[in-house]
């Protein structure tokens, strides 16, 4: 079953991702997990599974526009954690164009750190 991923609207793509995965904790997940920016009040990202029975998560994480650059994650929709089966683990088998946008990210924030110096 596919996870798909999407960033303002914009599908990146799909990768085969497995129906059920476990957290480092041993709790059972199965679904999909959106990003909703508690500045703007947007969801700026997704992470969609085909699963008939996922359910979704809803992760407070500011969009690049707002990010909280001294913590670092701002605009990411890979996980700041990479544990267990997280369904956010950056991965190599993501999309080409979700790759892109996690180099991005990172580029976006080297940047302001390197403006702040």
């Amino acid at each position: 079953m596919p996870q798909h991923f999407y960033v303002n609207g914009v599908y990146l793509g799909a990768r085969p991702f497995p129906p059920t995965v476990r957290t480092f904790d041993g709790t059972l997940i199965q679904g999909s997990r959106v990003y909703f920016c508690p500045t703007c009040e947007e969801v700026w990202g997704r992470l969609r599974h085909d699963h008939p029975d996922a359910h979704c998560t809803v992760s407070t994480r500011p969009c690049l526009l707002h990010a909280e650059w001294e913590r670092g994650w701002g605009g990411h929709l890979s996980s700041p954690f990479s544990w267990g089966d997280d369904l956010a683990r950056f991965e190599p088998d993501w999309p080409p164009a979700a790759i892109a946008y996690e180099a991005e990210v990172c580029l976006a924030h080297a940047t302001h750190h390197w403006n702040q110096t």
